[in-house]
């Protein structure tokens, strides 16, 4: 059973920026996956045909839109990393709803089996979930605070238009993990 994921890769040069910045980084990652917004989280199902309909509709559902990028932010603790924050997460959290409406509308209605996400609701909880762009995670303690310092000079604010959004897929249990492009949803189309 291999693991998906529903994202919004970065687009243009700030995409390549970032992109440039993980491979610096990737000897903190046991994953591998181009820059990205999680718009539903990482979960597991028996068969990617069955996902394709219902990412469709949602993309035919929603617009195209700008997302103000902006600097370099940590989260710390058990986890340390390195993100570019955004302005007005709003679109996100609007794309995250329809998505898991539909794949948990999808689970309940073909009773698809697998479609776990190792405990987390694919719903965002807006209080608590930060919509970013990971540069680099599993940041040991010890080198954080020179990490930070090499990020400070980064300027990262860039507006890009998001027009489509990914779904990914890995083996589920494969270290790295290596995730790899599927499918691509463009927004305000209809299927086909």
């Amino acid at each position: 059973m291999n693991a998906y994921a529903v994202v919004l890769t970065i687009p243009g040069k700030c995409g390549r920026e970032i992109a440039r910045l993980r491979r610096r980084y990737s000897k903190f990652m046991d994953y591998s996956i181009e820059p990205h917004i999680t718009l539903a989280p990482v979960f597991r199902a028996s068969s990617a045909s069955q996902l394709s309909a219902p990412l469709a509709e949602v993309a035919c559902q929603a617009s195209p839109f700008s997302l103000k990028l902006t600097v370099v932010r940590y989260f710390e603790g058990q986890n340390n990393v390195a993100y570019v924050a955004m302005e007005d997460p709003g679109p996100i959290f609007a794309l995250n709803a329809l998505i898991a409406r539909a794949l948990d509308g999808l689970a309940a209605t073909t009773g698809m089996a697998g479609l776990t996400v190792g405990g987390q609701p694919l719903l965002f909880d807006r209080s608590t979930y930060i919509p970013h762009v990971t540069i680099a995670e599993n940041i040991p303690k010890e080198e954080l605070a020179a990490i930070k310092s090499e990020l400070a000079p980064l300027q990262m604010e860039q507006t890009v238009k998001i027009r489509s959004f990914c779904l990914f897929t890995a083996e589920a249990d494969a270290k790295p993990q290596m995730w790899g492009q599927l499918s691509v949803y463009p927004l305000g189309r209809p299927p086909g």
